[in-house]
């Protein structure tokens, strides 16, 4: 891939659980994850402006390694999720709200995230919804 844009600093993969019917303990049952991030309906998620969650929301996320080139680490977790995808059927079944996102992260104006045919093939199958999240520190040069 030509180098058309910035180094990422971070990018991940989250699977994402929401809702008012949100239970860790059921999640990690059906679906053998741990969240990486748990937040509860009415926590403070914010001091300044003060905001509480809306709603309940556990996080699995999993690191990306190479962004710039076919991801491994993306598509073996698509796969497993593939592998899940009744298990994530019957959640939502029940009333949870079943997202994927994509971090990325950069100190550069630019960023380039590349996603192959057969990541996108996946995620076709895996029929769910795909946020993707940015963030630039905007730094020019370097």
């Amino acid at each position: 891939m030509p180098d058309i844009g910035g180094k990422l600093s971070a990018a991940r993969i989250s699977l994402i659980l929401s809702g008012d019917t949100v239970s860790p303990e059921r999640i990690a049952e059906v679906l053998d994850y741990q969240p990486t991030r748990l937040v509860r309906k009415g926590q403070l998620v914010s001091r300044l402006p003060a905001l509480k969650a809306a709603e309940s929301e556990w996080r699995h996320a999993v690191p990306l390694t190479k962004p710039l080139e076919h991801d491994a680490d993306l598509d073996n977790f698509l796969q497993e999720l593939i592998g899940k995808k009744p298990l994530l059927k019957q959640l939502e079944a029940e009333g949870m709200r079943v997202t994927l996102r994509l971090y990325v992260q950069s100190d550069s104006v630019q960023m380039v995230y590349q996603l192959t045919p057969e990541t996108i093939q996946m995620l076709a199958q895996l029929g769910m919804t795909l946020e993707v999240s940015s963030l630039s520190w905007g730094e020019i040069g370097g």
